[in-house]
Protein backbone atom coordinates (compact mmCIF):
# COMPACT_ATOMS: atom_id res chain seq x y z
CA UNK A 1 0.00 0.00 0.00
CA UNK A 2 1.28 3.51 -1.03
CA UNK A 3 1.34 6.26 1.88
CA UNK A 4 -0.82 8.12 -0.30
CA UNK A 5 -3.77 5.54 -0.49
CA UNK A 6 -3.04 5.21 3.27
CA UNK A 7 -3.40 9.01 3.74
CA UNK A 8 -6.54 8.85 2.17
CA UNK A 9 -7.88 6.31 3.79
CA UNK A 10 -7.21 8.13 6.58
CA UNK A 11 -8.85 11.07 5.75
CA UNK A 12 -11.95 8.65 4.61
CA UNK A 13 -12.62 7.11 8.05
CA UNK A 14 -12.06 10.60 9.91
CA UNK A 15 -14.81 11.37 7.69
CA UNK A 16 -17.05 8.06 8.57
CA UNK A 17 -16.49 9.18 11.97
CA UNK A 18 -17.40 12.44 11.82
CA UNK A 19 -20.35 11.32 10.12
CA UNK A 20 -21.05 8.80 12.93
CA UNK A 21 -20.91 11.59 15.64
CA UNK A 22 -23.15 14.00 13.42
CA UNK A 23 -25.76 10.63 13.68
CA UNK A 24 -25.33 9.96 17.13
CA UNK A 25 -26.17 13.86 17.77
CA UNK A 26 -29.11 14.05 15.30
CA UNK A 27 -30.13 10.36 17.49
CA UNK A 28 -30.03 12.15 20.68
CA UNK A 29 -31.71 15.17 19.43
CA UNK A 30 -34.69 13.29 17.85
CA UNK A 31 -34.65 11.31 21.24
CA UNK A 32 -35.22 14.54 23.30
CA UNK A 33 -37.44 15.87 21.03
CA UNK A 34 -40.02 13.23 21.01
CA UNK A 35 -39.78 12.98 24.94
CA UNK A 36 -40.91 16.42 25.06
CA UNK A 37 -43.66 16.04 22.76
CA UNK A 38 -44.60 13.48 25.31
CA UNK A 39 -44.23 15.60 28.59
CA UNK A 40 -46.46 18.03 26.42
CA UNK A 41 -49.20 15.73 25.75
CA UNK A 42 -49.49 14.25 29.28
CA UNK A 43 -49.52 18.15 30.58
CA UNK A 44 -52.25 18.64 27.95
CA UNK A 45 -54.43 16.06 28.64
CA UNK A 46 -53.73 16.55 32.65
CA UNK A 47 -55.25 20.00 32.02
CA UNK A 48 -57.90 18.89 29.88
CA UNK A 49 -58.73 16.48 33.04
CA UNK A 50 -58.65 19.16 35.78
CA UNK A 51 -61.11 21.56 33.39
CA UNK A 52 -63.32 18.86 33.13
CA UNK A 53 -63.25 18.15 36.94
CA UNK A 54 -63.87 21.89 37.69
CA UNK A 55 -66.84 21.68 35.37
CA UNK A 56 -68.57 19.02 36.66
CA UNK A 57 -67.76 20.69 39.74
CA UNK A 58 -69.93 23.44 38.47
CA UNK A 59 -72.65 21.22 36.96
CA UNK A 60 -72.53 21.46 33.14
CA UNK A 61 -73.84 18.22 31.71
CA UNK A 62 -71.25 15.32 30.55
CA UNK A 63 -71.69 16.08 26.97
CA UNK A 64 -70.92 20.13 27.24
CA UNK A 65 -67.82 18.93 29.10
CA UNK A 66 -66.72 16.90 26.41
CA UNK A 67 -67.36 19.19 23.65
CA UNK A 68 -65.58 22.08 26.02
CA UNK A 69 -62.25 19.49 26.67
CA UNK A 70 -62.19 17.27 23.71
CA UNK A 71 -62.32 14.12 26.15
CA UNK A 72 -64.52 11.47 25.72
CA UNK A 73 -67.64 10.62 27.84
CA UNK A 74 -66.26 7.34 29.02
CA UNK A 75 -63.31 9.55 30.18
CA UNK A 76 -65.55 12.14 32.16
CA UNK A 77 -67.50 9.88 33.80
CA UNK A 78 -64.77 7.95 34.92
CA UNK A 79 -63.43 11.52 36.85
CA UNK A 80 -66.63 11.74 38.42
CA UNK A 81 -66.71 8.93 40.28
Amino acid sequence: MSETTIKQAVVEVKKLSQSEKAQMLYDDRQKALWIEKDILKTAIKKEKKETAIKLIEMGDTIEKISIATGLSIKEIEKLKK
